[in-house]
């Protein structure tokens, strides 16, 4: 009896001690990480002194991302010994499942594995991504750019440049001489749409050459035929930006006591002032004409007679580019145009004589003027066609008649400077 005492001692010894290792489960561990299910599992119970039976412990395999396992069940140990069950895919019994850290830009997310008496293992992976730009550059999509430079984002994320056109310092140019009219880069020398400046268009057969028009016909025709009384000018007429005015080839004459006397007397007020986007057309300028027309700008002048050239027919006055077309002087003591401005002077159709000069730049400056005559006739000139003291302006005579010039066709005009082509002397 002794004997068997001592062996069911040792056996409810073992079986207990069995029972305290399956009740403490150890507590789960886990790093953040890869999206996975953890090791769950509960140990077996069984009866004290009788008979029992036990349930076999479960457990989960080691999960990976997107997948789990189930482990084994056993029903029906031994009597009085916990059941016992296979551990597929690993997992012990009462200790939670690991996982490790995430890809970057994803979040792992696991939790960890629970066991009776035991700390219940969980957590949930990190998360990164790689936002970071240099301090010069913003996140567009998922690529840092240069918002001052990249052409397809100039300025902020999707706003693109448009054909030759660069991103500089944010905004949108056009590349090398060409200009921007009506949101179209162009070269004003060659586009007949757009010919030396935005919007002037050449006449049906006619080329854009250096910025001039060329070939075909351009209108108005030279001259008024039939010529109105327009009345004495006691007050200088100002034609402002957006207006035209049509003087109807009426013939206006100043006031000699308040605008001047049309001698070379300096300090006399002009007839017309043409202010910046104004235009003037059909004028006839009758003696006296003080100092005729002053433009301020970019300016276009169509069919204009000076009967009498007065001091000038014409001062540029301010910087832009004047269009003459059409329309003869006559009759002056000294130059019939001056520019007192960086400009460019564009005259074509027009018929010019018996003066000193036909465009005299204010002398002493250097300054640059440009200037295209076209088709014109110039003849009976003292001195030359133009002078200038700059070594940059520059001059081109086309499709033009001249006749009886003084000294040369151009004094203190680079070589370099000087365009001609199409010309008839006579």
């Amino acid at each position: 009896m002794a004997r068997f005492a001592s062996l069911a001692h040792i056996t409810l010894t073992s079986y207990a001690a069995c029972m305290l290792l399956v009740a403490c489960g150890d507590a789960g561990t886990e790093e953040p990480g890869q999206p996975g299910t953890g090791n769950t599992g509960s140990g077996a119970t069984s009866g004290v002194g009788g008979t029992a039976s036990g349930s076999g412990a479960t457990s989960a395999g080691t999960g990976t991302s997107g997948s789990n396992a189930t482990g084994g069940t056993s029903n029906g140990g031994i009597p009085g010994t916990a059941g016992t069950s296979p551990t597929p895919n690993g997992g012990q019994p009462g200790t939670a499942g690991t996982s490790s850290g995430g890809q970057p830009g994803t979040s792992g997310n696991t939790n960890g594995g629970t066991s009776t008496s035991g700390m219940s293992g969980s957590g949930n992976g990190g998360t990164s991504s790689n936002t970071d730009c240099d301090d010069d550059e913003d996140m567009c999509g998922n690529m840092c750019v240069n918002t001052d430079e990249d052409a397809k984002n100039c300025g902020s994320c999707g706003k693109a440049c448009g054909n030759q056109q660069e991103c500089n310092g944010g905004k949108c140019e056009c590349t090398g001489d060409l200009e921007l009219c009506s949101s179209a880069c162009v070269n004003t020398d060659t586009d007949a749409q757009n010919c030396g400046s935005c919007g002037k268009k050449c006449s049906s057969g006619q080329t854009c050459s250096n910025g001039s028009c060329t070939g075909g016909t351009t209108n108005p025709t030279s001259g008024c035929t039939s010529i109105g009384d327009g009345g004495t000018v006691s007050e200088t007429i100002v034609v402002k930006s957006g207006q035209t005015y049509d003087g109807q080839c009426k013939r206006f004459r100043a006031d000699a006591g308040k605008l001047g006397d049309g001698s070379q007397k300096e300090g006399q007020k002009p007839v017309f002032i043409v202010e910046g986007g104004g235009k003037l057309i059909n004028v006839v300028l009758g003696a006296p004409a003080a100092d005729g027309i002053h433009t301020k700008g970019n300016v276009t002048l169509e069919n204009i007679t000076w009967e009498d050239i007065g001091e000038d027919a014409l001062t540029i006055k301010e910087s832009g580019t004047v269009i003459l077309n059409g329309g003869s002087a006559t009759n002056g003591e000294d130059k019939v145009f001056q520019a007192n401005a960086a400009s460019t002077f564009r005259v074509s159709n027009f018929k010019a004589s018996n003066a000193g000069k036909f465009l005299r730049q204010n002398g002493g400056t250097d300054f640059k003027v440009q200037v295209f005559i076209d088709k014109s006739d110039i003849s009976n000139m003292d001195e030359c066609i133009f002078r200038t003291d700059s070594k940059s302006s520059t001059v081109s005579l086309t499709n033009t008649r001249y006749s009886n010039i003084g000294d040369s066709l151009f004094v203190g005009v680079s070589p370099g400077n000087i365009t001609e082509s199409g010309n008839t002397e006579y």
